[in-house]
């Protein structure tokens, strides 16, 4: 049996898959996050890789010994009072990291505005245009999608699956959501496999 953390499409897996560019690079990105004044909005559709890339930004960061806010929201997890609290009290020093720039309310957001722009800088994701300058539009492609399915099944090449482009269009080009049916249908295929094995 396939346990969770061997099935190929498992979170942990799909978290270590760097982010695919079809034109620019980290290093572009970042010359354009400093050409704003260290100010800008990775954005783009639900599951193109917009968190994937933050990570890959904030390591940047990092090794420059920068001082990193990171506040990650999503549908599990919301802005509250205590996190707006936290990001007035950073000192100009700061540069503050927001995943899921569309979880937080509007009040909140004009707070944070106020904020950012005495910070050393910020960048975040959002699904929506805002009024920081977007650095990258992240979007996605079948191909990009083939080449990652193939590097997550690299070692299960007897691995059987959907047909990828029905699953692909199915989804709108949301890799997340293919992904996570992929990890459904490979549990359940094992699932199949050995209620046969056991009947047999």
């Amino acid at each position: 049996m396939i346990s969770a953390e061997h099935n190929p499409f498992s979170v942990s897996k799909i978290h270590k898959l760097p982010y695919r560019f079809k034109i620019k690079d980290v290093e572009a990105i970042m010359e354009n996050w400093y050409y704003h004044n260290n100010q800008g909005m990775i954005s783009g559709g639900h599951g193109v890789g917009k968190s994937t890339l933050l990570k890959e930004l904030v390591f940047v960061l990092e090794s420059k010994q920068e001082k990193i806010r990171f506040v990650m929201l999503n549908d599990k997890r919301e802005f509250g009072l205590k996190d707006l609290w936290n990001i007035l009290q950073l000192d100009k020093k700061s540069i503050l990291v927001i995943d899921g720039w569309e979880q937080i309310n509007f009040i909140y957001k004009t707070f944070v505005y106020f904020k950012i722009k005495r910070l050393k800088g910020f960048v975040g994701t959002s699904h929506v245009r805002t009024m920081v300058p977007v650095i990258f539009e992240a979007s996605t492609d079948i191909n990009t999608f083939l080449d990652l399915v193939a590097q997550l099944v690299s070692h299960n090449n007897k691995l059987s699956l959907p047909d990828l482009r029905i699953l692909f269009d199915k989804h709108n080009g949301n890799i997340r959501d293919c992904f996570f049916e992929l990890y459904d249908f490979v549990s359940d295929c094992d699932r199949e496999n050995m209620d046969t094995t056991s009947s047999g």
